[in-house]
């Protein structure tokens, strides 16, 4: 047994002493400090990511962000928004957006009939000076709704929306573009159109998803409206869960001028898809093998399952849906260059 001399040993029981002493004290200080919050507890946010920043701020009754998109470009986006719940059911937002020569304002009114019905509004006014064509003014405008049922409904989710979209054709004229179809220039364009969204839930591992869009693009030249492009859309989806963690997928997404098919199969962690389109020029099949991993300590294999039974979509949560853009809205001016004619 390892003796110390009398002067060490008390030397060493100092030392415990202090050491203990020193620990209480430092619990006891640590237990009155405040706690700090967690990475992405707090409501505010601040993005980098290569070309793209983000500056914002988003709670349950308020929300807004400022973008900055592809800022090392010669074009860059940006984009501020703001959106509030002036009630419980009833949300506004607008979203200011500027990139290259085009300026559009986004308003947005969004208002929850019930907890499960979702009515919307939206209004927007895009400013753009295209090469050659002056300046254009479009104006944009969507009313719609969507009512989700729940997965136990063989009609689960349904959504409706008609919009139209019309471009003020005395400021382009104003900017040089001839007036005439024998001199060329640009046609002034008008969309109108419709979407309808059905989601079916035939049974509790299955899902079927039908959308179409249908919108027709008239432009105006010569004080004459010419009936111009068809913008209709089909989009089909159809999957189901068929236990051991394996989904089958299948899907169509077909316009005016293509098509795409897919079929797929989803287990665990591997997913096999068969893809075929075509359209006036080309036609391609590819098959595409992909693996997922998750990025977790989990070792649960129900946690590791990426394959798993679709559900009905659920409404977004108000705040957001009042600075969200319809993917209806044209980004860019409805206007098309028109061929001179020829005369002999």
């Amino acid at each position: 047994m390892t003796s110390f001399r009398p002067g060490i040993r008390r030397s060493l029981i100092a030392i415990l002493l202090l050491q203990s002493a020193v620990s209480v004290a430092a619990d006891a200080l640590v237990r009155q400090l405040p706690d700090l919050p967690a990475t992405n507890a707090g409501p505010g946010r601040v993005h980098l990511d290569g070309n793209f920043a983000a500056i914002g701020y988003r709670d349950r009754v308020e929300k807004w962000d400022a973008k900055f998109d592809q800022y090392q470009r010669l074009d860059p986006a940006l984009s501020v928004d703001y959106g509030t719940l002036l009630t419980e059911r009833l949300g506004a937002g607008m979203t200011l957006t500027h990139r290259g020569t085009n300026t559009e304002v986004l308003v947005n009114g969004v208002y929850a009939l019930k907890h499960n019905v979702r009515l919307q509004l939206s209004g927007g006014q895009l400013r753009a000076s295209p090469a050659d064509a002056g300046s254009v003014s479009q104006q944009s405008v969507l009313v719609g709704a969507r009512k989700v049922w729940g997965a136990d409904r063989l009609l689960s989710d349904m959504g409706v929306a008609a919009y139209s979209v019309d471009a003020d054709s005395r400021t382009a004229a104003t900017g040089g573009a001839p007036e005439t179809a024998d001199d060329g220039g640009h046609g002034i364009g008008k969309l109108d159109g419709y979407m309808l969204q059905v989601g079916l839930q035939p049974t509790a591992s299955s899902r079927i998803e039908l959308q179409h869009n249908a919108g027709q693009i008239n432009y105006a030249y010569s004080g004459q409206l010419h009936q111009g492009e068809s913008t209709n859309s089909n989009r089909l989806r159809y999957s189901t869960y068929l236990g051991s963690c394996t989904q089958l997928q299948s899907g169509y997404q077909g316009s005016a001028d293509s098509d795409r098919v897919d079929i797929g199969i989803a287990m665990r962690n591997w997913r096999f898809t068969l893809s075929h389109a075509h359209d006036a020029v080309n036609a391609d099949t590819a098959l595409r093998v992909g693996y997922a991993i998750p990025l977790g300590g989990s070792g649960h294999a129900a946690q590791r399952c990426m394959a798993r039974p679709d559900k009905p979509r659920a409404l977004e949560p108000m705040v957001d849906a009042t600075t969200k853009r319809p993917v209806q809205f044209p980004a860019e001016p409805l206007i098309k260059p028109i061929e001179p004619v020829n005369v002999p």
